[in-house]
């Protein structure tokens, strides 16, 4: 078959149409490469193991062209290529990547071809090409928009001239899948990790501050960090005794219902839940983020809190349910908040004496009480009214601590 001009075409330059092809069986090939190609997208699917889709594109890229070794490089943190995935044709074969070819590819920004890798003077001193026998070779970038994420090589150690221009066209459409693959699948784990992350935070934190933590725009350092902050202990009177009235399922339902209602109180006023431990709830204000009112927060939530129960209260005396009374304790100074637990699991929390003191006015308080240390008090101003109570000596603590009730809410 002859072209228009009279002149038989160089089938291997790329893909001509298909009266120009002379031979059908060069059609049939074409045809066979281009399948294998087109079933990438299905054989990947929605794989979102960047190891095994890397892998899969090194068996499709064996599957069409004649290859005996092949390598997919990935750019690390650092900014340096490094293997991530390797192919031979003979198993346990020693592979070792040109530098060469990675440093021309990668200087370039496009693929390229060593037809005679052997006589190619850019490979000349290229001691890979020398060790392995390497007659043909062919790199391509891969590339995401403008940034350069891996590099893809193959070669072949049987024959020269083995890749042609059209085999370096597929073996680039290959790489452009190769690149949104790989961003495909490192979109979907940080979303998924945004949501393992999302749904950590939502337990502690307010709903609009778990979204800034995912977002970047809060830190929650991992280390520990000296803060100013006001912590809360809550819990219920005389709890060991009705535990031992009620059924454990009537028990662990009644505290669910209980930890839902002061939970959302104080997320409305942008506490952090620390911690639940049997029948005690413990809140900080100021750790991670700090507000100049923390104090006035926490009172005010506290105060909420105690009204939410009356109500919870009326409800439970409705259906002939034992009353609950909850005693509360809130304290503010310095701390040290960070990530504290194994290496295996974590979890934000706060130490230091203030947290301490905080836990011993909760012990103090009676049913319905409210508890302020000295230092809390000095912050609140006159928003809230208060009634000074004899000094007490909690455990642990040298000297006697002044403390404080809180009679009602803000004026």
């Amino acid at each position: 078959m002859t072209s228009s001009k009279g002149s038989i075409p160089d089938p291997g330059q790329g893909f001509l149409p298909e009266d120009r092809i002379p031979d059908v069986s060069i059609l049939r090939r074409d045809y066979e490469k281009l399948r294998i190609i087109h079933e990438l997208q299905r054989d990947i699917g929605l794989e979102l193991d960047l190891d095994r889709i890397l892998d899969r594109i090194l068996d499709r890229t064996f599957d069409f062209l004649n290859c005996d070794r092949g390598a997919v490089l990935m750019m690390n943190g650092d900014g340096l290529l490094v293997i991530r995935a390797v192919k031979t044709r003979n198993p346990g074969e020693n592979l070792i990547i040109s530098k060469t070819m990675v440093r021309q590819v990668k200087m370039t920004g496009s693929g390229l071809i060593a037809a005679d890798a052997l006589a190619d003077k850019r490979f000349r001193n290229a001691q890979s090409i020398l060790a392995q026998r390497i007659r043909a070779s062919m790199g391509v970038p891969i590339r995401y928009r403008d940034e350069l994420i891996g590099i893809l090589i193959i070669d072949s150690s049987h024959a020269t001239d083995a890749y042609q221009q059209k085999d370096l066209q597929l073996l680039t459409n290959i790489a452009n899948q190769t690149a949104y693959f790989i961003k495909n699948a490192d979109m979907a784990q940080r979303i998924e990790a945004d949501a393992r992350t999302r749904a950590r935070f939502e337990r502690l934190l307010s709903p609009n501050l778990a979204e800034m933590v995912v977002s970047g725009e809060l830190k929650v350092e991992k280390g520990g960090e000296d803060r100013n902050a006001t912590v809360l202990f809550a819990d219920i009177r005389g709890f060991t005794a009705m535990s031992e009235r009620m059924p454990a399922a009537a028990v662990l339902r009644m505290l669910n219902d209980l930890f839902e209602i002061m939970v959302a109180v104080v997320f409305r006023h942008e506490g952090t839940v620390d911690k639940f431990v049997g029948d005690m709830i413990m809140v900080i204000w100021g750790a991670p983020v700090s507000h100049e009112d923390d104090p006035c927060r926490a009172v005010r939530a506290a105060v909420e809190m105690q009204e939410a129960i009356d109500r919870f209260n009326a409800a439970r005396a409705a259906h002939g349910k034992e009353l609950i009374h909850v005693g509360i304790g809130i304290n503010t100074g310095h701390l040290v908040a960070g990530y504290i637990g194994s290496t295996r699991t974590m979890s934000y929390s706060v130490i230091g004496r203030s947290v301490n003191l905080a836990a011993r006015l909760c012990s103090a308080a009676g049913p319905g009480q409210i508890l302020v240390s000295e230092a809390t008090r000095a912050r609140l101003g006159d928003r809230f009214e208060t009634e000074s109570l004899a000094p007490i000596q909690a455990k642990g603590i040298r000297h006697p601590v002044n403390l404080f009730q809180i009679i009602k809410g803000a004026a």
